[in-house]
């Protein structure tokens, strides 16, 4: 009669109560051992969220500690016997089935849950129950999308596979709770340039090198031009002059600013002469060089005819560089003609 029983009271495979049926005020109930059920799954540390390599614990109802007295159909505990049990996880249509495994024993104690086989000691504490528990690895994330899964433990005993139940749907999240991005240091302020200071001026041109300039008298590519009458060749070899009251030459040069020293070698004419010498205009009685050396002191002009055949200097100062024209001959002077000059030398001092 207890068969008859427990084959009318076999629950949907997701119960986790035994049987119960009620005969007016009196209440019969019974677990029907042979019949096994998922009592409860029990999810990893942190809940139902996938991680690589986690699983859960189906523990279950109805099955023997041992597999002595059970036959090849019936599902039973047995820590060194085959793996028959298998785990499923479901997602609409779409299903991941677990590799074999074993049913695993626990004794619970009042100290914690303990692995079988061990041995007991009265540390633990009083023994208050033995679990049966298959260890269901959690599905991939390429085997099933994210949503409600359902878990079925199956049994293979007899070679074909049984369900021994179906345990509550549970919600599995396949992607770890998102985190928020990782707050960024500010921008530093932007950095106003720091102003240049303006170039250097560029430094001058350097002044033209200056060599020695000699040339004769007469005949020079030097000379330019002239003030009052041309002068001509004469009172000596490559000398210049003319025999008249105002004829000076010009002749015209490149110089740096400096001191100089001019020498004239002097030649002679038959008659009174005086030569007058200025740089850039005319000379004249009121504006002329003097003499520093080798002529005679008693010339009130830049030579007279006692500098004949005679090279007297003159020292000057030019305070600019750049052309430069130099004025030589007779002047204004009450009639007097010019000295006539032969070799002209200028010298940067």
């Amino acid at each position: 009669m207890l068969y008859s029983i427990c084959s009318m009271v076999m629950l949907a495979l997701a119960h986790a109560q035994p049987a119960k049926i009620q005969l007016g005020s009196a209440a019969i109930s019974s677990t029907c051992d042979s019949e096994a059920y998922v009592k409860s799954v029990v999810a990893p540390a942190g809940g139902f969220t996938y991680s690589a390599g986690g699983t859960v614990k189906a523990y279950l109802g109805g099955v023997p500690t041992t597999c002595a007295d059970s036959d090849a159909a019936t599902p039973c505990t047995d820590i060194t016997g085959p793996m028959l049990f298998t785990c499923t996880w479901t997602a609409g249509s779409v299903t991941s089935e677990s590799k074999k495994t074993k049913a695993t024993m626990a004794m619970e104690t009042l100290s914690g849950v303990y692995t079988l086989p061990m041995s007991w000691s009265a540390s633990m504490g009083a023994v208050l129950g033995i679990s049966t528990y298959v260890e269901c690895p959690m599905p991939t994330v390429d085997q099933v999308s994210a949503g409600s899964l359902s878990l079925t433990v199956s049994y293979y005993g007899s070679g074909s596979k049984v369900a021994i139940g179906v345990a509550q749907s549970v919600a599995v999240n396949h992607e770890p709770p998102s985190m928020p991005p990782p707050s960024l240091p500010p921008y530093p302020p932007p950095v106003s340039p720091v102003p240049l200071p303006p170039p250097s001026p560029s430094p001058p041109p350097p002044s033209p090198v200056f060599s020695t300039i000699s040339h004769s008298g007469y005949g020079s590519s030097y000379y330019s031009s002239y003030c009052g009458s041309a002068p001509s060749s004469g009172g000596g070899s490559n000398c210049m002059g003319r025999a008249t009251d105002y004829s000076q030459a010009i002749y015209s040069y490149t110089m740096p600013a400096g001191s100089y020293n001019l020498a004239v070698r002097y030649g002679s004419w038959s008659w009174s002469d005086k030569t007058y010498i200025k740089w850039d205009g005319c000379a004249s009685t009121a504006s002329h060089l003097k003499q520093s050396s080798g002529g005679s002191s008693s010339c009130s002009a830049s030579a007279c005819d006692s500098e004949s055949y005679k090279t007297v200097n003159y020292r000057f100062t030019l305070t600019t560089g750049g052309t430069h024209k130099l004025h030589i001959g007779s002047a204004n002077d009450g009639n007097y003609y010019t000295m006539p000059w032969c070799t002209i030398t200028i010298t940067l001092l």
